[in-house]
């Protein structure tokens, strides 16, 4: 029998103007700022790229594996799904969860399953830490100044919509493409994220970005 994942995307996130109208920034390397001045194709990557086992400038272990739990408290579910942090993982226990006959909790889910996407990443500030944390060889910071125009004409390139939102962060084992741990909390995330399995190269008109100062 197939047990499907009840993890959905957040679609609360949807058109998440707010957030949209705000400029964002974006730390690249030099070689690669032309394309979002002057206009150019850039890449949206898969997911995938940005998961390592170790956590290290942009590339963390949490990526494309999405978690949830209800039910139970995290100490506990290991007593009963034994699956690495990286393996698919499914549990429903329906009715109480006795030990020691004493109740621990009920009506249990919990969900490991990997969910791959495009995203592209922004931060929400022109800061000296989120660069620091990025390590990159020789950085350059792009101003998005209208994050709603990008969006739209991706969306339109790629012929659907995404997901929009600012990351949020947690020391629990919680994890979605926008639930990130704290221990990334630094990187002040925005996300645009499109259901998409593959890499895909999108063309930006000029103006899109300007170069600003590096953070000091």
């Amino acid at each position: 029998m197939v047990v499907k994942s009840s993890i959905t995307h957040p679609l609360q996130h949807l058109h998440n103007e707010r957030e949209l109208l705000t400029p964002k920034f974006k730390y690249i390397e030099s070689r690669h700022a032309v394309a979002w001045v002057d206009g150019g194709s850039i890449p949206i990557h898969s997911v995938r790229r940005f998961q390592a086992g170790v956590r290290d400038g942009m590339h963390t272990p949490d990526e494309v594996m999405q978690r949830k739990l209800e039910g139970l408290s995290e100490s506990q579910i290991g007593n009963y799904v034994t699956a690495k942090a990286t393996s698919r993982a499914i549990l429903r226990i329906h009715g109480g969860v006795y030990e020691g006959g004493v109740k621990v909790g009920e009506n249990v889910t919990f969900e490991q399953v990997p969910d791959d996407g495009i995203v592209l990443c922004l931060a929400r500030r022109n800061h000296r830490p989120i660069l620091d944390h990025l390590k990159k060889s020789d950085p350059t910071c792009i101003e998005v100044l209208d994050p709603l125009r990008l969006y739209a004409l991706i969306c339109e390139q790629l012929g659907q919509e995404g997901l929009v939102a600012n990351c949020s962060y947690t020391s629990t084992i919680l994890r979605n493409h926008f639930l990130k741990s704290k221990l990334d909390e630094v990187l002040e995330e925005f996300r645009m994220f499109w259901p998409l399995a593959d890499t895909a190269w999108v063309q930006l008109p000029p103006g899109i970005g300007r170069i600003v100062a590096l953070p000091v």
